[in-house]
C-alpha cells in the first residue's frame, strides 16, 4: 500500500510557501502542536500529487488516467489518514490560530474537495460557524475529485444545523451555498445537499426560507420525474426508468435520499409536537410544522412513495401532528370516545386544546394525509391497525377549530365524514363534536343578547332576532348532521348513547321534535341490542364508565347503564298531547322485555327497573328539581291533574309488579346467589323508602298501588320479611335499612304531634 509521503517542498522557507515546521509552536500543548504540524504537512505535500513528476507513480497504483482522476484516486487512500490527523488535531484542543492556519495551508497548497469534507466533518460546528464565509468560499473554488461541490456544501450545512453563523451571516451564506446548489444535474447530490440545509432552516432561519427551500426540492424533483429518472405515484422508480437511466445506480439513490428529506420533515412535526406538549422545542419549531403540512410540496412528495411507504409516511406525519391527543386515545383505548377531555392549554370555544388547526390550507393539507392512512384499511386489516389509524386520525379532528366561524368548522365535519366513512370512532368524534357547534352557537347567541342588553344604546329587535334566527338554523343543521351520521356508527350501544345525548342537545336547542326523534331511536335499538359487548367492534368505544372494562361486561350490563343515563335527562322532556306525558317511558317499558338476552340468573334486570322509580318520583312533584330553558316540562304541562297523577301510578305499579315478579322468579330457582338476591332487595326497598312517603294515610289497594302512604309502607315491610326469611349475609344494609325507617317513623310522628298540638 501507499504511506503518506513528505516530499521536501523547493525554496523552503523562501517564497515558494510558508514552512510547515515554522508555526508549531503555536499550538495550544505539545501533542496539538505535533498533530498540527503534521496536518500542515500533509496539506503541503499534497500539491505534490497534482505536479507531473508525481504522475508516474500515480500511474503505477491507478492505472492511467487523467490528471484529476488520479489526484482523486490519491485523496481517496489518503483520506483515513487525514480524517484520522485532523480528527486527533481537534482532540488535543485546536486553537483558532491553528484552525486559520490548516485552513491557509489548504487554500494555499490542497485546494481539494475531498479534503476539506473531512476539515469540516472533523471540525468542531461552533469552529466551522464562526468561519462560516470562510468555509463557503473555499468550498465554492474547491477541485471536485470524489467528493462534488454540492456534496461539500452539504457537510456544511450538516454542521450549519448544529451550529448556525451569526445572525447577519446567516442569509447570505444561504444565497451563496444555493446558488450553486441549486444548477445542480445530479438530483442525488442535490437532495442530500438539500436535506442537510433543511435541518439547518427548520432550527435556525425564518418559514420564508423553509417555503423557498422545498419549492426548490420539488421543482428538481418535478424536473427528474420528467426526465424519467423517478416516476409519481405507484413506485419511487420503475425498472423502466432505472434502466433507461444514465446512470441506473443514482436513481435509487436520489430515491433513498429523498426518502431522508421527507423523515425530516416528519421528525420536525414530531418536534414540534413535543414542544406543544411541554417538551423541549422552541417556538421557532412549532411554527414550522404548520408551514410544512400547509405547502402543497409535501403532498407532491409523498405521491412519490410507494402504497406502503407512503402510507407509513402519513402515520408518522399524523403522529407528530397529532402525538399528544393520539397517544392518549390510543393509550385509553376506547376512551377517545369520551366527550370531555382535558385540554392541552388554554380552552378554546369548544373546549378543546389551544394548539389547534385554523389555517384552511393547513387543514385541507393534513386531511389528505389522513385519508392515505384511512384508505389504506380494509375488510382484512387487523384490529390493532385500525386502531391506532382512527386515534391518529381523531387527534386531528379534535385539533379543527375555527373559533367563531362555527359555519365553516361544520363544514370541514362534512368533508372529514365523507373522507373517513370506515372508521367508526372517528365519526363518532364527529358527532359528538358536531354537537358541540350547536351548543357552542346558542351560547354565542346567549352572549351577543347580553351584550346588547348591557350597552348603553339599545339594538333594535330585528338585530336580536335575526342573531337568535341565524344560530337557530345552525343548530338545526348541525342536528341534521348528527341525525345523518350517528346510524352509521356500527356499534349499537354506542349507538344507544350517541343518539340520547342528541336528544339531551336538541333538547337543550328547544328542538322538541328532534329531541323526540333521536329519543324514539334510541329506545328503537334495545331488542336488536346484542347479548355482550365483545359481539361488537372494539373500536368503536363507550363514553360511559364500563369503556374501560368493556370485556368484563355483558349486554344486559351495559344496557342498565345506558337506560339509567337516559332516564336521568327524561325528567326535563315534556309529554305530548297525542301520546300521553310519559310517552317515552311507557316506550322503555314496552321495550326491555323485548330486549332476548337478560341473564336467568342476573339481577340487571331488576336494577334496570329499579331506575325508573326516582324519574316517576320526580315526575309527581308539583316542580321538577331542574329544567331546560325555554322548553316546558311535565310539572309546567300537567301538574295537579289527576289523569297525570293516574299515569304516574299506573307506571309505579308496572314496574313494581315486573321487579316482584322477577324477584319472584329467582327465587324459584334452586342456583341462584341467596346474598346477591336480598342484596337487590334491600337495593329496591331503599329506593321505594328513598322516593315515596311512607305514612299511614292509607291502604293497600287491591291492583298493588304502592304509590304512596301504608300501601308503600307495607310493601317495605314484606320486602324486609323476605330479607330476614333468607337470613342472608349483607346484614349491615338491612340493619342501615331498618334504622333509616325508625328514624323516619320517629319523625313522622313528632311532624303530627306538633300539627296536632
Amino acid at each position: 500500500g501507499l504511506l503518506v509521503v513528505v516530499v521536501d517542498p523547493p525554496g523552503r522557507g523562501g517564497a515558494g510557501g510558508l514552512p510547515p515546521s515554522e508555526d508549531a509552536s503555536s499550538s495550544s500543548s505539545s501533542t496539538a502542536g505535533f498533530a498540527v504540524t503534521a496536518a500542515r504537512d500533509a496539506l503541503f505535500s499534497f500539491q505534490e500529487s497534482k505536479k507531473p513528476r508525481f504522475r508516474p507513480y500515480l500511474e503505477r497504483l491507478f492505472g492511467k488516467g487523467e490528471a484529476p482522476s488520479l489526484a482523486a484516486q490519491y485523496a481517496r487512500i489518503l483520506e483515513p489518514a487525514t480524517s484520522w490527523l485532523f480528527g486527533r488535531c481537534v482532540e488535543e484542543g485546536l486553537s483558532e490560530k491553528d484552525a486559520d492556519s490548516l485552513l491557509a495551508h489548504y487554500r494555499d497548497y490542497c485546494n481539494d474537495a475531498t479534503i476539506l469534507k473531512i476539515i469540516v466533518d472533523r471540525f468542531d460546528a461552533r469552529l466551522v460557524a464562526r468561519r462560516a464565509v470562510a468555509f463557503v468560499a473555499l468550498a465554492k473554488r474547491a477541485e471536485p475529485s470524489l467528493v462534488t461541490t454540492v456534496q461539500l456544501l452539504g457537510s456544511l450545512g450538516a454542521k450549519f444545523a448544529q451550529s448556525p453563523p451569526a445572525p447577519p451571516q446567516r442569509l447570505p451564506v444561504l444565497n451563496e451555498v444555493w446558488k450553486v446548489a441549486t444548477r445542480c444535474t445530479d438530483l442525488a447530490d442535490y437532495v442530500e445537499c438539500a436535506t442537510h440545509w433543511l435541518d439547518a432552516l427548520l432550527k435556525h432561519y425564518t418559514d420564508r426560507e423553509v417555503k423557498v427551500l422545498l419549492g426548490d426540492v420539488v421543482a428538481h424533483v418535478e424536473r427528474a420525474v420528467q426526465a424519467g429518472e423517478l416516476t409519481e405515484g405507484a413506485a419511487l422508480m420503475s425498472a423502466e426508468a432505472v434502466a433507461s437511466s444514465q446512470d441506473a445506480a443514482a436513481a435509487p439513490k436520489a430515491a433513498h435520499r429523498l426518502e431522508d428529506l421527507v423523515q425530516l420533515l416528519v421528525q420536525s412535526t414530531q418536534r414540534t409536537s413535543a414542544g406543544m406538549n411541554g417538551g423541549p422545542s422552541s417556538k421557532r419549531t412549532e411554527d414550522y410544522s404548520s408551514v410544512i403540512l400547509a405547502s402543497d410540496h409535501l403532498l407532491k412528495l409523498l405521491d412519490l412513495f410507494r402504497p406502503h411507504r407512503k402510507v407509513e409516511i402519513a402515520k408518522e406525519l399524523l403522529a407528530g401532528c397529532c402525538a399528544g391527543d393520539a397517544a392518549k386515545n390510543e393509550t385509553n383505548g376506547v376512551s377517545y370516545a369520551n366527550g370531555s377531555r382535558r385540554a392541552l392549554g388554554k380552552k378554546t370555544l369548544l373546549g378543546g386544546p389551544s394548539k389547534v388547526f385554523r389555517d384552511p390550507v393547513l387543514i385541507h393539507t393534513v386531511l389528505e394525509i389522513a385519508r392515505v392512512a384511512h384508505d389504506s384499511l380494509d375488510s382484512l386489516s387487523p384490529d390493532g391497525e385500525r386502531r391506532h389509524v382512527a386515534s391518529l386520525i381523531v387527534g386531528f379532528v379534535d385539533k379543527i377549530d375555527m373559533g367563531r366561524d362555527l359555519e365553516r368548522q361544520l363544514g370541514i365535519f362534512v368533508e372529514c365524514r365523507a373522507a373517513f366513512p370506515n372508521l367508526d370512532p372517528v365519526l363518532d368524534r364527529l358527532v359528538l363534536l358536531t354537537a358541540k357547534l350547536a351548543v357552542a352557537a346558542r351560547r354565542l347567541a346567549n352572549r351577543k343578547e347580553a351584550a346588547q342588553s348591557s350597552s348603553q344604546q339599545q339594538p333594535s329587535s330585528a338585530a336580536a332576532s335575526n342573531v337568535a334566527r341565524r344560530a337557530a338554523e345552525f343548530a338545526k343543521a348541525c342536528l341534521a348532521y348528527c341525525h345523518v351520521t350517528a346510524p352509521s356508527i356500527s356499534n349499537p350501544f354506542r349507538r344507544f348513547a350517541l343518539l340520547a345525548h342528541l336528544g339531551h342537545v336538541a333538547l337543550l336547542n328547544a328542538y322538541l321534535p328532534h329531541a323526540d326523534t333521536f329519543f324514539k331511536a334510541a329506545v328503537a335499538l334495545i331488542p336488536d341490542l346484542p347479548a355482550d359487548a365483545d359481539a361488537v367492534s372494539t373500536t368503536s368505544g363507550f363514553s360511559v364508565d364500563f369503556a374501560q372494562h368493556q370485556h368484563k361486561f355483558h349486554g344486559d350490563a351495559i344496557l342498565k347503564d345506558l337506560v339509567a343515563q337516559l332516564l336521568a335527562g327524561l325528567v326535563v322532556v315534556p309529554g305530548r298531547p297525542d301520546h300521553g306525558p310519559c310517552y317515552l317511558v311507557q316506550g322503555l317499558l314496552n321495550a326491555l322485555p323485548r330486549y332476548a338476552h337478560w341473564r336467568p340468573k342476573s339481577l340487571k334486570r331488576v336494577e334496570t327497573y329499579c331506575a325508573f322509580v326516582p324519574l316517576l318520583a320526580a315526575y309527581s312533584q308539583r316542580k321538577h328539581p331542574y329544567a331546560t330553558p325555554a322548553v316546558e316540562a311535565n310539572d309546567v304541562l300537567y301538574g295537579g291533574s289527576t289523569e297525570y297523577a293516574a299515569d304516574l301510578k299506573t307506571h309505579l305499579g308496572t314496574v313494581v309488579n315486573d321487579v316482584a315478579q322477577q324477584l319472584a322468579e329467582l327465587s324459584k330457582d334452586a342456583g341462584h346467589d341467596h346474598n346477591k338476591r336480598c342484596l337487590a332487595i334491600l337495593d329496591f326497598a331503599n329506593v321505594i323508602v328513598a322516593h315515596i312517603e311512607l305514612g299511614d294515610d292509607a291502604a293497600v289497594g287491591a291492583d298493588g298501588d304502592v304509590s304512596k302512604g301504608a300501601a308503600a309502607k307495607a310493601f317495605v315491610a314484606k320486602l324486609l320479611g323476605l330479607v330476614d326469611k333468607a337470613k342472608a349475609a349483607g346484614h349491615f344494609v338491612h340493619a342501615d335499612t331498618l334504622g333509616y325507617l325508625a328514624r323516619t317513623r320517629a319523625a313522622l310522628a313528632a311532624r303530627a304531634a306538633a300539627e296536632t298540638a
